[in-house]
C-alpha cells in the first residue's frame, strides 16, 4: 500500500513538474520587473498575483496610485524580493529561521469573482455494514462529524454571499467509494484553499500534494508534528498549547504580583508546557519580585503540598500541565479542600475545563483561572441571530466542529482583501486566528486564547489582563439575560 502511494505521489510530483516546469527551475537567472503598467480591468490582486507579491506590499510602495483609485496607464512600483542562492524553489532550508526574520505574510486568495472551497471529509461511503445491516458505529460517528463540518462551511458560505461574495464549495470524500470515487488532483487545482481531510494518514497524502500546488490547507483536526513539518501552506486551527502556556505564565506574573507563585511540575510528558510556562512568568515578572517557585510531583500525586499551606498569606498555585497530571490534580483537590480555611489561588491548562471531577466548590474557593479558546460573546443578542440560518439547515445549534469550520471558511475569506464586496465580511464567531510558524517549512499554528476565571459560578473573562498589574478580584455574577440563559450555551450552566 505504501508502494503504490508513493508511486502515486511520484507521478503527481512529476506531472506537475510538467506542467509547471519553469516554476521549479532555479532562481537565480530570473528577472524581476520594477514597474507594472496598470492595464484595464487589472485590479491590485490581479496585479500583486501576476507578480508574485503580496497586495499589502504592493499599496504600501504605491499610496498615491492607492489613495486616488487604480486606473488604466497609471504605472506601479514593484517591490523587488531578496536575492537568493541557486536553490531549486521546492527545496526547504535544513535549520528553521527565527520566526520574526521570516519574510512571509499569509496567503491572499481570489478565483476571477469566486472564492472555491474544497472540503475533503470522512463520509465512509466504502465501509460495510455489519451482521444485521447496522454500521461500525465508529464510521456512523465520522459521519456525524463530517456532516457537522460541512454545515458549518456551508453556514458560513451562505454568511458570505449575503455579504456580496460569491462561494463555491465542493465536497469530497477522503477515501474511494463503491465505484473508486475520492478526491484527486483536479479537485486541488480547483479549489482556492482546501479543507481536511480529518484523518492525519490521509491529510498526510492530500498535504503532499498541496503542497506542490501551493494551496492553503486547513488541518482541522490533526496538530501531529508529522503534519506540522509539511510546509507553510498548512494552517492549524487548534490553537498551540504552549501559546496557552505562555499565556498562562504572563498572566500569574502579573496578575499575582507581590504573591509568591509555585508552580507543580511533573517535568514528564507535559514538560515543554512547565517550561513555556515558567519562560513567559520570568519574562513578564517584575525583577524585584519573587521569582517562581518550582515543586516537583508525580503524575498521580500532589506530593509536598499540604505541607506549604498556613494562613499567613495566599498561596497561589500553577499547573500548566495538560491530561497527564489528571490524577495529580484530582490528589491537588482534595488537599486544599481540607484547607478550605486558607486563602488559595489556582491557575491551570485549559483541559481543566472538560475534568469532570472538579467540584464546584474547588473553583470557587481557588478563583480558577485557565485560558479558553472560545471567544463568542454568547450575551450578544447578533451572535444568537446569527446562529438561526444553521438552526433552520439542521435543526439544531452548532457543535464545536461546525463552529470551527464556520470560522475557518470565513477567516480564509478575510484573505481575498481584493475582492470587490458591497457589505463587510462577516467575523468569525467563536475562533479569533493569531498566525505563528517556528520557522520556514513549518506550519502556521494558531495562537489565539483569552484567560478566563471562575467565579460565583460563572466563566467570565479576567478582570485583569496579562496587559495590566491589578490582582484578579471576585466579580460580580453577570445579570439574568434569557437568550444566554436558556438557549444551548457551551458554558454548560
Amino acid at each position: 500500500m505504501k508502494s503504490l502511494k508513493m508511486k502515486w505521489l511520484l507521478w503527481v510530483f512529476w506531472a506537475l513538474a510538467g506542467l509547471f516546469e519553469l516554476s521549479i527551475s532555479t532562481v537565480s537567472g530570473q528577472t524581476h520587473p520594477s514597474t507594472h503598467l496598470v492595464q484595464p480591468q487589472q485590479t491590485w490582486y490581479g496585479i500583486a498575483r501576476l507578480h508574485n507579491v503580496g497586495v499589502n506590499e504592493l499599496q504600501s510602495l504605491n499610496p498615491q496610485i492607492l489613495a486616488a483609485g487604480l486606473q488604466p496607464g497609471d504605472t506601479l512600483r514593484l517591490p523587488q524580493p531578496a536575492t537568493l542562492p541557486d536553490i531549486p524553489v521546492l527545496v526547504s532550508f535544513d535549520e528553521p529561521r527565527p520566526v520574526d526574520t521570516l519574510p512571509r505574510t499569509l496567503p491572499v486568495l481570489t478565483s476571477a469573482d469566486t472564492l472555491r472551497l474544497l472540503a475533503i471529509l470522512p463520509f465512509q461511503f466504502n465501509s460495510d455494514t455489519l451482521m444485521g445491516g447496522i454500521e461500525d458505529p465508529r464510521v456512523v460517528r465520522l459521519r456525524q462529524i463530517s456532516l457537522e463540518f460541512y454545515y458549518g462551511m456551508r453556514w458560513a458560505a451562505e454568511e458570505l454571499t449575503s455579504a456580496g461574495m460569491d462561494v463555491s464549495l465542493r465536497v469530497v470524500d477522503s477515501a474511494p467509494d463503491s465505484l473508486g470515487d475520492t478526491w484527486s488532483l483536479p479537485d486541488l487545482l480547483w479549489a482556492d484553499a482546501v479543507f481536511g481531510p480529518l484523518r492525519t494518514q490521509t491529510l498526510d497524502s492530500a498535504l503532499d500534494v498541496s503542497a506542490l500546488l501551493g494551496k492553503p490547507h486547513w488541518a482541522l483536526a490533526s496538530s501531529a508534528d508529522k503534519i506540522l513539518s509539511k510546509g507553510d501552506h498548512v494552517f492549524v486551527a487548534e490553537p498551540e498549547p504552549l501559546a496557552a502556556a505562555r499565556l498562562l505564565g504572563t498572566t500569574a506574573a502579573r496578575c499575582y504580583a507581590g504573591e509568591q507563585v509555585t508552580m507543580l511540575a511533573t517535568g514528564l510528558h507535559d514538560a515543554d508546557l512547565e517550561e513555556a510556562f515558567a519562560a513567559a512568568f520570568t519574562a513578564a515578572r517584575d525583577s524585584s519580585d519573587s521569582p517562581l517557585v518550582r515543586h516537583l510531583v508525580s503524575p498521580r500525586f500532589a506530593e509536598g503540598v499540604s505541607a506549604m499551606l498556613d494562613t499567613s498569606r495566599t498561596h497561589v498555585f500553577a499547573v500548566p500541565s495538560g491530561k497527564s497530571s489528571r490524577a495529580m490534580v484530582a490528589h491537588l483537590q482534595n488537599e486544599l479542600l481540607k484547607a478550605d480555611s486558607i486563602e488559595t489561588r489556582l491557575l491551570m491548562h485549559p483541559d481543566a475545563r472538560d475534568y469532570e471531577f472538579l467540584e464546584h466548590r474547588l473553583l470557587h474557593h481557588t478563583r480558577l483561572i485557565t485560558p479558553a479558546a472560545d471567544f463568542a460573546d454568547w450575551a450578544d443578542t447578533t451572535t444568537l441571530y446569527r446562529f438561526w440560518p444553521y438552526r433552520d439547515l439542521t435543526g439544531t445549534d452548532p457543535s464545536q466542529y461546525a463552529m470551527l469550520a464556520h470560522d475557518a471558511v470565513l477567516e480564509s475569506a478575510s484573505w481575498c482583501n481584493d475582492f470587490p464586496i458591497g457589505a463587510p465580511l462577516p467575523a468569525p464567531i467563536s475562533h479569533h486566528f493569531i498566525w505563528r510558524a517556528e520557522g520556514s517549512g513549518r506550519a502556521w499554528r494558531n495562537q489565539s486564547w483569552q484567560i478566563e476565571q471562575f467565579s460565583d459560578g460563572w466563566w467570565i473573562p479576567l478582570p485583569c489582563s496579562p496587559s495590566s498589574g491589578d490582582k484578579p478580584s471576585a466579580a460580580p455574577a453577570p445579570s439574568f439575560n434569557f437568550s444566554r440563559d436558556i438557549l444551548n450555551s457551551p458554558y454548560g450552566w
